[in-house]
């Protein structure tokens, strides 16, 4: 049998086959369980960076993960303003492959963990979003948490008068 997923409710599909219309006897195709990953918390990520800074200043984003025992895979699909450069990511972090975005991907032995980048803020001010998505066993195609934007203000150099983690989550 298929363990319980975080849900605690096992769902199947039964159909009639020789569209005969009979009812009776049908499987139950809802039902609820325990154990497995039920009632755990599932996998997560979570963004965190410093705002407001200045214009063409270099800055980093922390996305920490956290792994739900039984999870051994995730995948992540970080997305950052497109007209910011990267100059480094941990954990092979790919940021070559499609511009705006870094990828991240653990296929066996997933653990808790910690990546950064570095971006460059560019020559735009105003404010900027930061989307992405992770998937795991435990949880399915779900977007990144914590800092959402970033706030870009007139200057060159320096934090731009400082703050730490604002943002929307």
């Amino acid at each position: 049998p298929v363990a319980c997923p975080s849900s605690c409710q096992q769902t199947r599909i039964c159909t009639d086959s020789n569209n005969c219309g009979i009812t009776t006897n049908k499987p139950i195709e809802l039902q609820s369980c325990t154990g497995g990953q039920c009632g755990v918390s599932p996998t997560t990520v979570t963004r965190s960076l410093t705002s407001p800074v200045n214009i063409n200043t270099p800055f980093t984003v922390t996305l920490n993960v956290d792994v739900v025992s039984g999870d051994t895979y995730y995948l992540i699909d970080e997305k950052y303003p497109s007209h910011m450069t990267v100059s480094s990511a941990t954990g092979s972090g790919d940021y070559t492959t499609t511009q705006g975005h870094i990828f991240w991907t653990v296929l066996s032995n997933a653990a808790d963990t910690t990546y950064t980048y570095a971006l460059n803020s560019g020559n735009q001010q105003g404010t900027f979003s930061f989307t992405g998505t992770y998937g795991s066993e435990s949880n399915p195609e779900t977007s990144i948490s914590g800092v959402k934007q970033l706030q870009v203000g007139s200057g060159s150099g320096g934090n731009g008068g400082g703050g730490s983690g604002s943002g929307s989550s």
